[in-house]
């Protein structure tokens, strides 16, 4: 997955670890919780979400499920 994914651009935080915002995604998308009931193992929740918000204007989730095909 790491081709696929965004680089680190400078201006965010860590970005190092995408496994874990993605199991975040997901978990969020399974379970419909809130963002702010996040089990803090996928990293703080904002963090996440503020993933989750830009990976598709950069066509990060694009890429992804076409690698998948």
């Amino acid at each position: 997955m790491r081709p696929f994914l965004p680089v680190r651009n400078g201006r965010c935080g860590r970005w190092r670890d995408h496994r874990q915002v993605i199991d975040g995604i997901l978990h969020r998308v399974r379970t419909e919780a809130q963002w702010q009931d996040l089990p803090k193992r996928f990293r703080p929740w904002k963090t996440v979400h503020e993933h989750h918000r830009l990976w598709p204007g950069d066509g990060a989730w694009e890429r992804l499920l076409q690698a998948k095909e």
